[in-house]
């Protein structure tokens, strides 16, 4: 696919920061694609009474491809928990459009990618905004069980079964949209049954939370319960970036100093999922979901713009905020200048006008056949699912959609690549200092110090590492003998400075005071 991205409504052609680097650059011409594999089966609730449902997912991987462990990517659909037509939309599935092009296009970068399915179903027009509330969080509850569950079998094919996938599951990103993006995130936040313990999730009367622990089981799935049937307990659960479009998290609440980085996008006009702020253009904490089938009120939740401010400021995302590679890359520069922008979030603007979805693409000869729900008696082609959903983004189109989700592969990956620290060093033996005359001062030093090496020993990467593990900093593509490490906010204390060669490393402490 050609790059052109979409940026503020306007098509505008970017040349990306080349970097010729798996994983950022396509690298292969053709991708295989393996379909409905189970990965386990849970009680679902769809059709009124529990039943087992199976779980499975679409794999993709590029032909050719010889390397032993590929990075993961978890590709999460949209569909507000309901299944197509039910949920309103043309939309819902692993075989859409978007998740297709999305994982296809990365999968070609060297990715391997893998689209689940996860447990469907609640009532959105349940009569009160309680029942609907306790409809929806049991419905994104069973979703994340699934999730883990996807993450544990993953890594029991990788630990158990000779890794069929050949998969990194040290490594292992995760892309979200809409319902999806609620996933994604909570994937990364939600660790505790008692953070979901709070007023807005529990019945207003008893005090008693929606979720029933007893009914439905742990957090993990891990726990065998009415609702719940475990799957490959006892294997890894993590995640390790987070990427939500249009979607949004449960509370802000959620996040703490557990959570890994993440990322985002959002349309700002969203009529059903918040961006995070208000008519003013101040952030907030708490905004409004919508149903789309009804209009009606949900819950209130964490906006994208939310979410991402907080764990900026936290000091979770300082591997993407301190990361030279996503400073210079123009599109990225470009998102975050735009209003409400930020390094790691795409405020999508749309000139003022609601807007839904415009990534998404469905056959208009099919949809515009199928009546829908909010047409009473006028019938298709009047009214129908084209034209309700062509309210909320009229200049549908394959072009539009691939250049949203050209837009969205690039910088989702690049993100992506940073924190999960693709960029592989040439040699991993530690050097002499006397080797490449390294010197690095002052030290201890108050807000910068000064790297040097002889001039046949450039200097490649760099970067600094705080006392619990974390990088801090992260300065890639020197090549230079010569270079400057800014302290900027970081606090005072003991850092590691790691300075990669062609021919290996060095690691070096520095004392900011």
């Amino acid at each position: 696919m050609k790059k052109v991205y979409l940026l503020l409504s306007v098509f505008l052609s970017f040349s990306m920061f080349t970097y010729g680097q798996r994983f950022l650059d396509q690298t292969f011409d053709e991708v295989q694609v393996t379909k409905d594999i189970v990965y386990g089966a849970n009680i679902s609730v769809i059709t009124g009474a529990p039943a087992v449902d199976t779980l499975v997912f679409d794999f993709y991987e590029p032909v050719g491809d010889t390397m032993a462990e590929r990075p993961l990517l978890l590709y999460w659909i949209t569909g507000s928990f309901l299944p197509i037509g039910l949920n309103g939309t043309t939309t819902g599935s692993k075989e859409d459009y978007t998740a297709v092009q999305f994982a296809t296009e990365a999968a070609k970068k060297g990715w391997a990618v893998a689209v689940p399915t996860y447990r469907l179903g609640w009532n959105p027009v349940d009569t009160t905004a309680e029942l609907r509330r306790q409809g929806l969080i049991n419905a994104a509850y069973r979703a994340l069980q699934d999730s883990r569950a996807f993450v544990r079998f993953m890594n029991m094919t990788r630990d158990d079964l000779g890794n069929p996938f050949r998969v990194n599951t040290e490594k292992i990103t995760t892309f979200g949209q809409g319902a999806g993006g609620y996933i994604s995130y909570v994937m990364v936040t939600l660790d505790d049954f008692a953070k979901i313990d709070i007023p807005k999730f529990q019945d207003p009367l008893t005090g008693e939370p929606f979720v029933n622990e007893a009914l439905l089981g742990d957090v993990y799935g891990e726990v065998a319960a009415p609702l719940n049937i475990p799957n490959h307990v006892g294997y890894g659960n993590d995640v390790h970036f987070a990427f939500n479009l249009g979607g949004a998290l449960g509370d802000i609440s959620w996040l703490d100093e557990n959570t890994v980085p993440v990322g985002g996008a959002h349309i700002i006009l969203d009529p059903f999922a918040p961006f995070g702020i208000d008519q003013f253009g101040n952030t907030i904490n708490e905004a409004p979901v919508i149903v789309p089938t009804t209009g009606e009120f949900v819950v209130t939740v964490a906006g994208t713009k939310a979410v991402i401010e907080h764990a900026n400021a936290s000091g979770q995302n300082d591997v993407l905020i301190n990361s030279n590679m996503l400073q210079d890359d123009p599109l990225s520069n470009y998102l975050s200048n735009q209003p409400f922008g930020e390094i790691n979030l795409w405020a999508i603007g749309t000139r003022g006008q609601i807007r839904s979805g415009l990534w998404e693409y469905w056959d208009p000869a099919v949809w515009v056949l199928v009546p829908h729900p909010s047409c009473g008696s006028i019938q298709p082609p009047a009214c129908s699912f084209h034209t309700v959903n062509l309210q909320l983004n009229p200049n549908m189109s394959i072009e539009q959609a691939d250049r949203y989700i050209d837009t969205l592969v690039n910088m989702f990956l690049l993100q992506s690549y940073i924190v999960l620290d693709l960029m592989e060093p040439s040699a991993t033996n530690d050097l002499d200092e006397s080797e490449v005359g390294f010197n690095m001062y002052p030290n201890p030093a108050t807000d910068r110090v000064i790297l040097r090496t002889d001039a046949e020993y450039p200097m490649q990467q760099i970067r600094v590492i705080s006392a619990d593990g974390r990088i801090v900093q992260q300065h890639e593509r020197i090549d230079n003998p010569y270079y400057f490490i800014y302290r900027n906010e970081l606090p005072p204390g003991i850092y590691t400075v790691q300075v990669i060669f062609e021919g290996g490393m060095i690691h070096k402490q520095v004392v900011f005071r």
